[in-house]
Protein backbone atom coordinates (compact mmCIF):
# COMPACT_ATOMS: atom_id res chain seq x y z
CA UNK A 1 0.00 0.00 0.00
CA UNK A 2 1.45 3.16 -1.03
CA UNK A 3 1.46 5.37 1.61
CA UNK A 4 0.87 9.66 0.93
CA UNK A 5 3.99 10.10 3.63
CA UNK A 6 6.59 8.57 0.93
CA UNK A 7 4.87 11.23 -1.58
CA UNK A 8 7.05 14.29 -2.69
CA UNK A 9 5.41 17.95 -2.50
CA UNK A 10 4.09 17.23 -6.18
CA UNK A 11 2.35 13.89 -4.99
CA UNK A 12 4.84 11.65 -6.52
CA UNK A 13 5.67 8.12 -5.44
CA UNK A 14 9.67 6.97 -5.12
CA UNK A 15 10.29 5.03 -8.33
CA UNK A 16 8.08 7.82 -10.26
CA UNK A 17 10.17 9.35 -13.05
CA UNK A 18 9.13 12.68 -11.53
CA UNK A 19 9.74 12.10 -7.77
CA UNK A 20 11.60 14.51 -6.18
CA UNK A 21 12.67 16.76 -9.53
CA UNK A 22 10.59 20.38 -9.60
CA UNK A 23 7.95 19.64 -12.03
CA UNK A 24 4.59 19.80 -10.83
CA UNK A 25 1.30 17.79 -12.07
CA UNK A 26 -1.45 19.43 -13.42
CA UNK A 27 -3.18 21.45 -10.69
CA UNK A 28 -7.36 21.96 -10.27
CA UNK A 29 -8.61 25.21 -9.33
CA UNK A 30 -9.10 25.85 -5.55
CA UNK A 31 -8.74 29.78 -4.97
CA UNK A 32 -5.65 29.23 -2.85
CA UNK A 33 -7.24 27.38 -0.14
CA UNK A 34 -5.52 24.08 -1.38
CA UNK A 35 -3.93 22.50 -4.26
CA UNK A 36 -4.70 19.23 -6.42
CA UNK A 37 -2.36 17.45 -8.03
CA UNK A 38 -3.78 15.37 -11.11
CA UNK A 39 -0.70 13.58 -12.97
CA UNK A 40 -0.66 10.55 -15.57
CA UNK A 41 1.81 8.28 -13.16
CA UNK A 42 -0.45 8.76 -9.97
CA UNK A 43 -1.26 4.84 -10.52
CA UNK A 44 -2.91 4.99 -6.63
CA UNK A 45 -6.64 3.53 -5.97
CA UNK A 46 -7.76 6.32 -4.04
CA UNK A 47 -6.84 9.88 -3.86
CA UNK A 48 -4.00 10.86 -1.67
CA UNK A 49 -4.25 13.17 1.41
CA UNK A 50 -0.61 15.02 1.52
CA UNK A 51 1.42 15.88 4.59
CA UNK A 52 -0.01 19.14 4.71
CA UNK A 53 -3.58 17.60 5.53
CA UNK A 54 -5.43 20.06 2.75
CA UNK A 55 -3.19 19.12 -0.68
CA UNK A 56 -4.49 15.74 -2.49
CA UNK A 57 -3.20 13.71 -5.04
CA UNK A 58 -5.52 12.23 -7.05
CA UNK A 59 -5.70 9.46 -8.98
CA UNK A 60 -5.10 8.89 -12.66
CA UNK A 61 -7.99 9.25 -14.31
CA UNK A 62 -9.56 11.45 -11.63
CA UNK A 63 -11.09 14.93 -13.06
CA UNK A 64 -11.59 18.31 -11.44
CA UNK A 65 -15.23 17.92 -10.48
CA UNK A 66 -15.14 14.16 -9.44
CA UNK A 67 -12.41 15.78 -6.79
CA UNK A 68 -14.30 18.50 -5.93
CA UNK A 69 -16.99 15.88 -5.29
CA UNK A 70 -14.70 13.71 -3.11
CA UNK A 71 -13.50 16.59 -1.19
CA UNK A 72 -17.21 17.90 0.05
CA UNK A 73 -18.30 14.19 0.89
CA UNK A 74 -15.04 13.54 2.97
CA UNK A 75 -15.28 16.90 4.88
CA UNK A 76 -12.49 18.47 2.77
CA UNK A 77 -13.87 20.98 0.68
CA UNK A 78 -13.14 24.64 0.25
CA UNK A 79 -14.47 26.77 2.91
CA UNK A 80 -17.70 28.79 2.07
CA UNK A 81 -16.33 31.63 3.90
CA UNK A 82 -13.04 32.57 5.36
CA UNK A 83 -12.78 31.66 9.30
CA UNK A 84 -15.12 28.68 8.11
CA UNK A 85 -14.57 25.23 8.33
CA UNK A 86 -11.96 23.26 10.78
Amino acid sequence: MLDALMLDGHGHHPGCPQHGKDVAPTLGESGGSHLDYFCDCHNFKEPLILKNGTDIAWPLGWQQEQAADWREKNGLARPSEPGSGP
